[in-house]
């Protein structure tokens, strides 16, 4: 199924980071649930780094397009996010309790470093434990 980036438009398919094909672009994974109860999806476009904010669409899966976009991050937000909760934390490198507030894991993250699509320094110790 596509999907269309509200930043830089590129359009792709989606894909778990379980279940990567070369044609991914769009890294889908369950996010967080809203005071609501609603389960929004992140969609991550590898072009640009966009975290596509998503709820699961009844209308657009009949057309298939399963989700739709409520809100968005930039690779710059998310930088900034990571920069200034590291820095509260006082530490200089993206440990799990950043990432866990951040709402990605460790493979996401390992996967957008690979595409460079945005730069961290993680520690090695941890990342071979994976």
């Amino acid at each position: 199924m596509k999907n269309k980036c509200v930043t830089c438009g590129h359009i792709g398919e989606l894909g778990s980071i379980s279940n990567l094909k070369d044609d991914t672009t769009f890294i889908v994974k369950q996010w967080y649930k809203d005071n609501k109860g609603m389960i929004h999806t992140l969609l991550i476009c590898s072009e640009c780094g966009t975290f596509h904010d998503s709820k699961l669409s009844i209308f657009g899966m009949i057309i298939k397009k399963p989700y739709k976009t409520i809100g968005y991050m930039t690779k710059k937000d998310v930088s900034e996010h990571i920069n200034m909760i590291t820095s509260k934390k006082d530490i200089n490198y993206v440990d799990d309790d950043v990432l866990k507030e951040v709402g990605i894991n460790r493979k996401i993250m390992l996967f957008m470093e690979e595409k460079e699509i945005i730069y961290t320094s993680l520690p090695y110790d941890v990342v071979d434990g994976i």
